[in-house]
């Protein structure tokens, strides 16, 4: 979910039907801006009204009673499913970095999506904490969700003797990038190449002409946030995610 959305004003209720035909069940995302204007007992009563399987809500993590408000008031299973953190790099002030070294837009979207599917063989995210899930139906999300940005010129990947080294995909919004995946290929990690990939992605950033770069991950996340710190990334918002699934 980007961050247009989970920055906003609003609440948004909308079908999923990507995450249904992939998992099989009727899923609905439900996300409530970082500034919306709204009570848990209104949110909960939009959950009631919905006839899915599944909704997948995300709000901000300040809301420290509403996963157990909605656990209470709902009928079905309510459980926390993760804690999203974004960050946020200022480039304001920033020198542009030199181009990156065989940093390209050109791989096709199956070999975005093949190196996708490896960088993130074992990152669990809210699909994980739900039993009703296929895991390894969420990777295959990942990777389609990569072959489609790809396939929009919005993959950035770095390749060395014909080999991929690192991908990450993008969004542009309003004076600002989004950087959506982004990872190292298991056989590069631990050598800089990752600092490389963030440079590309900037690089594109300034292109563009926007301010901001975001980027997200779950909160146990500590290693590769240690990395966006050490960047110039800091914290800018955290979302909690809840499964609501109807019995």
């Amino acid at each position: 979910m980007s961050w247009a959305a989970l920055s906003s004003d609003t609440v948004s209720v909308a079908e999923s039907p990507l995450e249904t035909r992939r998992f099989g069940l009727d899923v609905a995302r439900v996300n409530v801006g970082l500034q919306a204007d709204i009570e848990v007992e209104r949110l909960a009563g939009i959950l009631e009204e919905l006839s899915t399987d599944l909704a997948i809500v995300r709000y901000p993590a300040s809301k420290v009673t509403w996963a157990h408000t909605l656990a209470n008031r709902l009928d079905g299973v309510v459980f926390h499913a993760d804690t999203l953190m974004y960050w946020h790099l200022a480039l304001s002030g920033r020198p542009i970095p030199d181009p990156v070294q065989g940093a390209t837009s050109d791989l096709d979207p199956e070999s975005v999506a093949s190196s996708v599917g490896r960088i993130f063989a074992d990152y669990s995210n809210h699909y994980s904490a739900n039993p009703r899930l296929n895991d390894r139906l969420a990777l295959d999300g990942y990777q389609e969700w990569a072959a489609n940005s790809a396939s929009a010129g919005n993959a950035i990947t770095l390749v060395s003797e014909g080999e991929t080294i690192a991908v990450a995909t993008v969004e542009a919004g309003d004076g600002y990038l989004e950087i959506l995946l982004a990872g190292v290929e298991p056989n590069r990690q631990g050598r800089g190449e990752y600092v490389r990939l963030l440079q590309a992605v900037e690089r594109r950033a300034a292109g563009l002409g926007v301010d901001e770069v975001y980027i997200a991950t779950q909160a146990g996340n500590i290693r590769v946030q240690r990395a966006w710190a050490r960047y110039g990334f800091r914290p800018a918002a955290a979302f909690e995610t809840v499964h609501h699934l109807r019995e």
